[in-house]
C-alpha cells in the first residue's frame, strides 16, 4: 500500500490504478485501506494533539471516499445500462456493459445473475459457469444462498467447482547434475 502525502497525491494515485487497468474492487480496497491510516485508531497521541495532522486525516479520507463512491458509481451505471440495454433487446450491449462489471470485480450478484441467464439462454454454459465462478472468486460473504445456488449450477452446467492441480513436474534428475 502506497504512502499518502496529501488529497491530491490520493487523486493521482486513483487516476493512476484506473489507467493502469486496476479492477475498480482493487482500488476501492487500496483507498480504505489508506483511509485506514489516517483512523483514530491507528494514530499516535502526538498526531491527535496536531491540528495538521488532522487536517490532513479529514482531508485524505474525503478524497478516499469520494473516490469510492465515483468507482462504485460507474459500476451502479454500467447494470442500469446492461438492464436498460437487456430491456431494448440489445444482448451484445447488456452482456459488454455486465462483462466489463466482472472484470472489476464487482461487489454484488446483480451482473453476475444477469450473465448467466442471458448466457443460459443463448447455450453458452461455459460462459455462464466462468461468470458464476467469477463471482464465487470474490468470496460473497454476505449472499451465501446465492454462492451455494452457484455452486449447485456449476456442477449442473458441466463445470468443475474447483480447477484441476496443475500437473506434477517430473524430476527425472536432469537438474541436479548443475
Amino acid at each position: 500500500m502506497p504512502i499518502v502525502e496529501n488529497a491530491e497525491h490520493v487523486r493521482q494515485l486513483i487516476e493512476k490504478r484506473k489507467a493502469s487497468g486496476w479492477p475498480i474492487r482493487r482500488i476501492i480496497k487500496e483507498l480504505q485501506a489508506i483511509s485506514s491510516q489516517y483512523s483514530l485508531e491507528h494514530a499516535t497521541t502526538a498526531q491527535l494533539k496536531d491540528d495538521e495532522w488532522w487536517k490532513k486525516a479529514i482531508e485524505i479520507g474525503e478524497v478516499a471516499l469520494v473516490g469510492t463512491m465515483e468507482l462504485f458509481n460507474i459500476c451502479v451505471t454500467r447494470n442500469l445500462g446492461g438492464k436498460e440495454a437487456e430491456k431494448d433487446g440489445n444482448l451484445r450491449k447488456a452482456i459488454v456493459l455486465y462483462e466489463d462489471n466482472v472484470q472489476d470485480c464487482f461487489d454484488g450478484k446483480f451482473p453476475y445473475e444477469r450473465l448467466r441467464i442471458i448466457y443460459k439462454k443463448l447455450g453458452r454454459d461455459a460462459d455462464a459457469v466462468r461468470v458464476m465462478k467469477a463471482y464465487l472468486a470474490n468470496e460473497p460473504i454476505f449472499d451465501q444462498v446465492n454462492a451455494e445456488k452457484y455452486k449447485e449450477l456449476i456442477v449442473k452446467y458441466g463445470g468443475q467447482l474447483v480447477d484441476p492441480p496443475a500437473p506434477k513436474r517430473i524430476d527425472n534428475g536432469f537438474w541436479k547434475s548443475f
